[in-house]
């Protein structure tokens, strides 16, 4: 079994502080970090619905989750999740909505709404 503690370089050790010291003590540019095999993992879902139409249980388009990797060995900031579950819903969305349709995206925190003006800004979009 893989060590809860190991760092990329293949070295592991007995805690995360001493993990930790050792990826600090690195020369800049040296591949020192937690392995991903040891990052906590994180799920994400999203539901793609027809907000006009009058039954909500019909209005379902698509369904999905998945498990993310957190991209910190401590916690996790809620920006970065949100980035990749409004990306991986912005693409479902391309392939089922036909082109020149209006979407009403909704998160229910600002860093929702500020992962989606990024998501937004990088594929040329409008939020």
């Amino acid at each position: 079994m893989l060590n809860k503690h190991t760092c990329i370089c293949g070295k592991s050790f007995a805690s995360v502080y001493a993990l930790k010291n050792h990826v600090a003590e690195g020369w800049v540019g040296s591949s020192h970090h937690r392995s991903p095999e040891c990052l906590p993992r994180l799920g994400i879902a999203y539901i793609i619905s027809d907000a006009s139409h009058p039954n909500p249980y019909q209005s379902l388009f698509a369904a999905h989750t998945m498990r993310v990797v957190s991209m910190s060995s401590d916690d996790e900031p809620s920006t970065s999740v949100e980035e990749q579950y409004e990306t991986a819903a912005m693409g479902s969305l391309n392939r089922i909505v036909p082109d020149n349709c209006e979407a009403l995206l909704s998160s229910d925190s600002l860093s929702g709404l500020m992962a989606l003006k990024r998501v937004c800004m990088y594929s040329d979009l409008t939020a």
